[in-house]
């Protein structure tokens, strides 16, 4: 895992407007594992469509409960449910999901890593909750409310508006980082076997196999021990990838659409809801 802030492998696509900082290169590396991410995910969208178009099975239960827990999310955040916004958030949810799962994959890196991806979907997630507040409230309530409760405290409303957009893009991105550190460091304590815990994991679900149905009577006690320690040492840094990959994954995904959902609730409370999609 690069823990570099900014790739050195990137073009600047903003070079002509004098614009050559890190800050606005593009890292083609990030756009590959962004790509790799979206296409894993557009798969299994597939696949849940034929799960559901079967109506049957594991699978269509586990699509239900997952489609479930965006609606009631919906329902509790909004008092009723909004197609766009159920749409929206669960896209936010998956999108940055797998952006962090893609990590998971021997030899690429979490997109989420980047901090222009996480940066991106700040400023995503915060226009779009800017134009729903401007379509529940009209752009006369949208305004008002950097005035309030007197017009001097506009600019302070201003920064603090913006300031969302530096607190989820710098939260995802540190969240992510940190726990590339962490697991880095734990690597370390293996050296040069760093490399097969990162890349070779069917390797260890084999040799777990092997020991999992003995090794021949006849091997030597000390052949063995070595056996289980090496593989025991796979599985401990297996599932500190897993870990640090799929659970760290979820929780800032979920983290980031909390925090849309609130921003989102708060700004188009009290708004007219004809016309809503509501069950």
């Amino acid at each position: 895992m690069n823990l570099e802030l900014f790739d050195a492998h990137a073009i600047r696509p903003f070079a002509w407007l004098g614009l050559t900082g890190k800050f606005w290169e593009v890292s083609y590396w990030t756009v590959i594992y962004t790509w790799v991410g979206m296409a894993i995910l557009c798969m299994l969208a597939y696949a849940a469509r034929w799960a559901v178009r079967k109506n049957d099975g594991l699978g269509y239960i586990a699509v239900e409960r997952i489609v479930m827990v965006f609606i009631d999310l919906c329902k509790d955040s909004f008092r009723s449910f909004k197609m766009n916004y159920f749409i929206f958030l669960s896209s936010v949810f998956f999108f940055t999901l797998f952006a962090c799962l893609v990590g998971l994959i021997p030899f690429m890196d979490e997109a989420t890593k980047d901090l222009n991806t996480t940066l991106a979907l700040a400023v995503i997630c915060f226009m779009y909750v800017q134009v729903q507040k401007i379509k529940v409230h009209g752009v006369g309530g949208f305004l008002k409310e950097f005035i309030e409760p007197f017009a001097l405290l506009a600019p302070v409303n201003i920064i603090g508006e913006l300031a969302k957009i530096c607190s989820m893009s710098f939260r995802l991105f540190g969240n992510i980082l940190g726990g590339g550190v962490i697991y880095m460091i734990l690597l370390e304590f293996v050296g040069s076997f760093k490399v097969y815990f990162l890349g070779y994991v069917g390797f260890t679900l084999v040799l777990a196999a092997l020991v999992g149905y003995g090794l021949k009577e006849n091997t030597p006690d000390k052949l063995k021990k070595i056996v289980n320690i090496f593989v025991g040492a796979m599985f401990l840094m297996t599932w500190i990838n897993i870990f640090f990959g799929i659970f760290e994954g979820l929780i800032q995904s979920f983290v980031l659409t909390m925090l849309t959902t609130t921003y989102l609730a708060i700004g188009t409370q009290g708004g007219d809801e004809e016309g809503e999609h509501a069950c």
